[in-house]
């Protein structure tokens, strides 16, 4: 779309199995190409990265497969030293996981196609179903789980999978839970990414605070603003 507000269509996703459908997450240039995801669609109907011109020529770069590979990406990509990175709401193969498909999974995928599992969720301690997309603060990715963590003495719904996390995870695939949520006064379920301003994480949480006057559920809360030291 041009700043005037002239719209060009460079897309129409068909779905089935050449194509991807429902892209939730917005797009990253690299390099002179715009790269993305889908929720679903590709050859096993569960999400594909995908690379598109400005002219609007689309090419899957990767089906997801639903196993270890990871399934149903809702994250946007980012782009870190010539490599792609990404999280999947579901997959990752974890047998301790009470959801059926896995806990999801944080990859890593060249602009070439070639994709690689850096860490795939538990839920039970390290967090589980990460909806938003990853930051990086010198070379190492910071991102958040919607559920799962360390659970506290309230229960937060959601399987009692836990509140959601803060994570940290370098390029090896060393992941490290820097907060669990326990559902009070410091937040509950976060959807989005996180920020970094100096030496300081900010973020959100769809839940929790504590507030007595929100009506999305009782003891929980309306949400919060938290900032995380790395």
């Amino acid at each position: 779309m041009t700043t005037t507000g002239t719209e060009t269509v460079l897309h129409r996703f068909s779905g089935g199995r050449s194509d991807g459908e429902a892209p939730y997450a917005s797009l990253v240039d690299f390099n002179g190409s715009l790269y993305g995801t889908t929720y679903s669609g590709g050859a096993s109907g569960q999400g594909v990265v995908y690379t598109i011109t400005t002219s609007g020529i689309e090419t899957v770069l990767y089906n997801f497969e639903g196993g270890s590979d990871g399934a149903y990406p809702k994250s946007s990509l980012i782009a870190v030293r010539g490599m792609l990175y990404g999280t999947t709401y579901y997959g990752g193969g974890r047998s301790n996981c009470r959801a059926d498909p896995g806990c999801g999974t944080v990859f890593s995928i060249k602009p070439s196609g070639e994709e690689r599992v850096l860490y795939s969720f538990g839920g039970e301690s390290d967090g589980s179903n990460p909806i938003a997309p990853l930051v990086d603060v010198k070379g190492t990715l910071y991102g958040t789980t919607f559920t799962g963590g360390t659970r506290g003495s309230k229960p937060c719904g959601y399987l009692d999978l836990g509140c959601g996390t803060v994570y940290s995870i370098n390029d090896s695939g060393s992941e490290t839970v820097l907060h669990s949520f326990k559902s009070g006064h410091d937040g509950a379920f976060p959807y989005a990414g996180l920020v970094s301003a100096g030496s300081t994480l900010y973020g959100t949480t769809s839940l929790g605070g504590g507030s007595s006057e929100c009506n999305l559920g009782p003891g929980y809360g309306c949400g919060t603003v938290f900032a995380l030291t790395p």
